[in-house]
């Protein structure tokens, strides 16, 4: 299977995911007890705002929850994601925090392995929970690396979700069914994803390493552990420990 094929079978899962991941993410009981500790990532890992607009490009974004985070901390966001139905639920969100005066941000259906904008366009590029699920999160990166004014810094967050491999009872909320991730991330889609099963953080940092990136940093981010613990998890999902991994492109 080719990758634009598995790339295809990918956007499909996560445009049946869309709706469910953005309601959990905006309106759940866990949401209000979960932003002030993403509040408190970005802030530290991006540039400081200023009199300037400080551009961001959030990758992967999905439905936009960490694009509009930033946003309404004063950054001027681009949000990517290669499933149309993840940029509809971001779309919609925008035309509600319009409506009440909230900040917005522009949202695109695009690949996230190789973003259509100028080199040297951004001050920052996020992600969350996007490189695990790369095809080639190397390349992806390198790529990313070249959108970014010297000086420019990536900050990813993900983690060493699967190195068993996935559990056959894991479940998710989906227009395609529980078993949508089980039947969508199969262990021979999983060895196409060099960043799936990998057993620790420091692999992560390593792809920061070999882009050319200077003073990459690995933080694990606190808190979330305590709201697993609280609120629990969905049926063979995992408290794993998530990390903050950021790199600064030389000047």
């Amino acid at each position: 299977m080719t990758s634009p094929e598995l790339q295809n079978i990918l956007n499909n899962y996560w445009s049946g995911r869309a709706e469910a991941y953005h309601l959990n993410q905006t309106q759940s009981e866990r949401a209000q007890f979960e932003r002030p500790i993403w509040e408190k990532v970005w802030s530290k890992a991006l540039p400081i705002v200023s009199e300037e607009a400080v551009k961001v490009l959030d990758l992967g974004c999905g439905a936009g929850y960490v694009t509009h985070l930033l946003s309404d901390c004063g950054y001027e966001t681009i949000g990517v994601d290669g499933s149309e139905e993840m940029i509809n639920q971001a779309t919609q969100e925008n035309g509600l925090r319009r409506s009440t005066g909230r900040a917005t941000a522009i949202f695109q259906v695009g690949d996230a392995h190789d973003p259509e904008f100028r080199e040297g366009s951004f001050d920052a590029i996020t992600s969350r929970y996007v490189l695990w699920t790369l095809l080639d999160p190397q390349a992806a990166i390198n790529r990313w690396v070249s959108l970014l004014k010297p000086g420019g810094v990536i900050a990813c967050v993900d983690a060493a979700w699967y190195p068993k491999g996935i559990d056959a009872g894991t479940e998710v909320d989906s227009v395609d069914g529980p078993s949508a991730f089980v039947e969508t991330y199969t262990p021979e889609l999983l060895r196409n994803l060099p960043m799936s099963t990998t057993s620790t953080g420091h692999n992560f940092a390593e792809l920061f390493h070999n882009a050319g990136l200077k003073e990459v940093t690995l933080t694990p981010i606190e808190g979330l552990a305590e709201l697993d613990q609280r609120f629990g998890l969905s049926p063979g999902h995992e408290s794993t420990p998530q990390f903050l991994f950021r790199g600064i492109k030389s000047s």
